[in-house]
């Protein structure tokens, strides 16, 4: 009972969780390492709960009612309320989640507390309650989908229009958005997402939403570029498109009228005849004047003839052009008079030779009346610039500013002077002044379109972000400008800043996921090493052959579930693509023998019977990974025996295919067992699926067995796949490729049996190692080669009982408590003068693990489970260990520096002064010698050693040191007799003879 105490506050002491126990006097008894750390207080034993246990409302730091009285009084479990929080020793505030539950055996005999740290948990429930904020309170229609385009999420504003969310979650965001859009321009959309995961555009609804919507698409994509997300945001545009709109048309007017403006041309010589008139000058003038009639036979009937007559002779007189002559001109129609003004032009021009003035004709009535209707549109189109949303700034060829609407005023706030003919780069953020101008430049070289983000200033210097679109524009004096239309997008870039923290905080999540999966790994390894290295030795003691096929079972059962260690390890792996096949020479038949024996057993404790056929033509040896194929088979029986309740499993390995250098080799397991429902077949091979949820109930599992599976198959290059009827059974078939191995001979297997060599006598090796199982693997492993051993739980241990010249080699746990290898490694460094080779022993087996080991200081690597060639290997390289026993002892005893002329007296004197404390350390001696606890009598025969090499009792030190040899080896009939020896030695140089240290006759077993 002791022993399962110990091993559960093991247990408890390896959790995250704190745990303590209290009593029915509300005295805790009980506290594990997490809770001492959580609490922050050294020790909590034997304090009351109520003064270290303190919980209070995070927020107000009220204290709430004492839970652990409530568990008392109703004899039920509880929990904390949400706001709870610890106040620690240090007086430290965190929140706390705990479970609280009685301890009931006849009654309430105490209370069990679980309780961990949830601050960090909390701090992101807050980030994530900022970023839903931020999308909620949003100006913009939010819609989140996942990657088929299916409604996830919709925040206040998309719901007005699409519909409350109960009603359209899960729905098509393409059928509920009813845009008018046709399947060619969604393809294209679709196109630049997975190209830019970006897409924005101006959509307009269906038949019966005829609104503008500019639409933005972010694409959120997962670690290796799959779009799981879409985020839509959405604005109505109409107003703006209206308003484009009428730009457009009046814009189209203004055109119409200057291109229409009527403007006469006609041509006359120096006599005043007509060289050439078109229509539009004869309507200027009224007067049906046609070539080459002469104006000055015309002026009787049409008086208006004079002006342009006084015209035509003030340019031939002056030989000089007349530019902007106006005058009016009385006009009849339907005998009705007008009055226009006309605008003329007169040029003189020599044609073929001859003196002739041209003359143009403009009816400045209608262009007086154009003005006026400009100066009123050019007041509207102001109106509507000033009241757009977007902004609209004038910039000239040197950034001087020419125009900017009102709602550019509005965005970056009140200033005390105009912005016209300021430099836009005073109102442009410091860093960004370089974008503008590259954009001046690439548009001005371009004469295109360009869009960009950019960051102005307001009032306060703060920064806006600005989407904007440049444009080349050319004015009337043939000089350019850019006109900038831009839109504030400072929400839409703090939205995307939060949606870049949030992948970052996947990431982390997934770094979180590698680095459990590394740890459950060295977890799960150190254990393995003990049951596979307990399995050695005692196949190496045992001679009955049953009870060796028995143990060989064992191991080769732990190896393989080594093996899926490994494979759990490698799913990251896979899912990175990043898993590698390896090719070895192999002999399938003998494998897939071994491998089949646990099975075996296993469905013979369920009444099933297990049958294995392997094909005669498959070759006895074989290139391939053979772990993977292994591991592979290993699924497939396992699965056919755990859902098969009775009946038969039936595993064939057939030769179906062949050529001179390759066979393909057919896998088939058959059983009778469940089955899978046919709308069930398609998740069997799926990560973390199984056909029904009650399956998972009944027969256990993750799911993720076939989904490996599957894709080792397919990297080695073969097929997989099953048949199955509900009810009736399954037969999975699996087909891969191996070359065939013509160098390789087959030889027999003899598993590894150690002598009892002394070749480690005189060496004293130092094991670093925090588990009890493991420490008592490599204390035999030692001693059967009679290595001297020193254990110690942890780094710290290992630093204080190290001292130079006493040890000849360390090896060293990685991870334990109190101090972890390499930084116990890097203190005995600095500590030692001379270098003592350190070898790491550890579980951690990843790849790269042994290279990061050897540069922080190892000497060397030796992996759990211990592989004892390479173990007894590595340690002969490092000690290089004699063979001579004698040698060995000899050179332990050159060591000592006995002193041969010591004083008699002075060394009774000594004795008798260590009487009492030698006649002590050798009862606990005698004591362990007739219970024959051998390990325990080494660590007590090692401390009497140390005691008496303090006192300087050089000969008696050899006498024990010879007793700790014989110990080593576990020569009962030799440690009597050393022991006697060393009572002898003390009995002849004390007065008093040593009391209770006699041996029980019955010793020699």
């Amino acid at each position: 009972m002791d022993t399962l105490k110990i091993e559960a506050s093991k247990i408890l002491n390896h959790g995250k969780d704190g745990v303590l126990i209290v009593n029915e006097s509300r005295v805790i008894t009980y506290a594990n390492i997490s809770a001492r750390e959580i609490l922050e207080y050294d020790d909590l034993f034997g304090q009351p709960v109520h003064d270290v246990f303190r919980i209070y409302n995070y927020y107000t730091k009220e204290p709430y009612n004492n839970f652990v009285d409530e568990v008392f009084q109703t004899e039920r479990p509880t929990g904390l309320l949400k706001e709870s929080a610890i106040r620690t020793g240090k007086d430290h505030y965190f929140f706390v989640s705990a479970s609280i539950s009685p301890i009931i055996e006849n009654g309430v005999k105490g209370v069990v507390i679980f309780f961990k740290d949830i601050s960090r948990l909390k701090n992101t429930e807050l980030e994530l309650s900022k970023f839903r904020k931020a999308i909620e309170n949003s100006i913009e229609a939010v819609v989140i989908t996942d990657g088929k385009w299916d409604i996830e999420y919709l925040n206040d504003r998309s719901q007005k229009r699409l519909g409350q969310s109960d009603v359209i979650l899960k729905s098509n965001f393409w059928d509920t958005a009813k845009y008018n859009i046709t399947w060619m321009e969604k393809e294209v959309m679709y196109e630049d997402l997975e190209k830019d995961k970006y897409w924005v555009g101006d959509v307009r609804g269906d038949s019966y939403d005829e609104k503008w919507y500019r639409v933005s698409i972010v694409a959120l994509t997962d670690v290796i570029g799959n779009i799981i997300n879409y985020v839509i945001s959405e604005v109505d545009v109409t107003f703006e498109k209206e308003s484009q709109r009428l730009l457009i048309n009046e814009r189209k007017n203004l055109s119409t009228i200057v291109n229409g403006a009527p403007i006469g041309m006609m041509t006359v010589t120096k006599e005043y005849g007509v060289l050439q008139i078109n229509e539009e000058c004869r309507s200027v003038l009224g007067v049906p004047l046609s070539r080459p009639q002469n104006i000055l036979s015309m002026v009787e009937e049409y008086p208006n003839l004079h002006i342009v007559i006084e015209l035509i002779g003030r340019v031939l007189k002056s030989d000089n052009e007349v530019r902007g002559f106006e005058f009016f001109l009385i006009k009849e129609e339907h005998d009705k008079k007008t009055k226009s003004w006309i605008k003329a032009n007169a040029v003189p021009i020599d044609i073929t030779e001859k003196r002739c003035v041209l003359l143009s004709f403009e009816d400045e009535t209608v262009k007086k009346d154009m003005a006026r209707t400009i100066a009123r549109n050019e007041r509207q189109l102001r109106l509507v610039t000033d009241n757009m949303q977007d902004i609209i700034i004038q910039i000239s060829i040197l950034g001087k500013i020419e125009y900017y609407s009102s709602s550019y005023q509005n965005m970056i706030g009140p200033t005390k002077e105009s912005l016209i003919n300021q430099s836009i780069i005073n109102y442009i953020y410091d860093e960004d002044h370089e974008i503008l101008r590259r954009m001046m430049l690439k548009c001005k070289d371009s004469q295109g379109n360009i869009k960009f983000e950019i960051r102005f200033i307001n009032a306060m210097k703060e920064p806006i972000w600005v989407e904007v679109m440049m444009k080349l524009i050319e004015n009337d004096e043939n000089d350019v400008s850019f006109i900038l239309y831009g839109r504030d997008v400072t929400q839409r870039r703090i939205a995307e800043q939060e949606i870049v923290h949030s992948k970052e905080i996947a990431i982390a999540a997934n770094n979180a996921k590698s680095e459990f999966l590394a740890n459950m790994s060295h977890e799960i390894r150190t254990p393995l090493n003990g049951i596979i290295g307990m399995a050695n030795i005692a196949l190496m003691q045992t001679q009955d052959s049953k009870q060796k096929d028995n143990v060989s079972m064992i191991k080769h059962s732990a190896e393989n579930l080594l093996k899926i260690i490994n494979s759990v390890l490698d799913f990251s792996k896979i899912e990175a693509g990043k898993l590698t096949i390896e090719a070895h020479s192999m002999d399938l038949n003998e494998e897939l023998n071994k491998f089949i024996k646990p099975f075996k057993i296993q469905a013979s404790q369920k009444d099933i019977n297990l049958e294995m056929f392997i094909d005669e033509k498959i070759c006895p040896t074989l290139e391939g990974d053979i772990t993977r194929v292994i591991q592979v088979v290993t699924n497939l029986i396992g699965n056919a025996i755990k859902f098969t309740e009775f009946g038969d499993v039936k595993f064939s390995v057939i030769c179906f295919k062949e050529d001179n250098e390759t066979q393909w080799i057919r896998f088939l397991v058959k059983d009778t067992g469940i089955g899978i429902k046919d709308e069930d077949k398609h998740k069997i091979f799926q990560s973390f699926s199984q056909a029904d949820g009650s399956v998972t109930r009944k027969f256990g599992g993750t799911g993720l067995g076939l989904n490996i599976t599957k894709k080792i198959v397919e990297l080695m290059n073969g097929t997989i796949g099953f048949s199955s009827k509900y009810g009736e059974g399954s037969e999975f078939i699996c087909t891969l490729p191996f070359k065939k191995d013509f160098k390789r001979k087959t030889t027999t297997h003899e598993e590894a049996t150690i002598k009892n060599e002394a070749i480690g006598v005189g060496y004293n090796i130092l094991v670093v190692e925090d588990d009890k199982i493991n420490q008592k693997l490599a204390q035999r492993l030692l001693k059967r080669k009679g290595y001297g051993i020193t254990m110690v739980n942890n780094g710290q241990e290992a630093l204080d009982i190290y001292e130079d010249g006493r040890f000849d080699l360390i090896l060293m746990d990685i991870q334990m408590p109190i101090m972890d290898g390499l930084t116990a490694t890097r203190l005995i460094r600095e500590k030692a003068q001379d270098k003592i080779p350190i070898i790491a022993l550890t579980a951690y087996a990843i790849k790269g693990d042994k290279e990061k080991f050897l540069k922080k200081g190892m000497d060397d690597y030796i992996s759990k489970p211990i592989d004892l060639d390479d173990f007894y290997r590595i340690l002969d390289f490092h000690l290089k260990a004699k063979k001579n026993d004698d040698h060995a002892i000899q050179r332990i005893l050159e060591k000592l520096n006995v002193d041969e002329h010591k004083d008699a007296s002075d060394e009774r004197k000594l004795f008798n002064m260590h009487y009492e404390k030698m006649n002590m350390q050798l009862k606990y001696i005698a004591s362990s010698i007739n219970k024959g606890e051998y390990e325990k009598l080494e660590e007590r025969c090692y401390a009497f050693k140390n005691f008496v090499t303090s006192i300087k009792m050089h000969d008696l030190r050899k006498l024990v040191f010879t007793l700790e040899l014989h110990i080593r080896k576990e020569n009962e009939l030799e440690i009597v007799k050393s022991y006697q020896a060393i009572i002898d030695y003390i009995n002849a140089r004390t007065d008093d003879s040593l009391k209770g240290v006699e041996i029980h006759e019955n010793i020699n077993r």
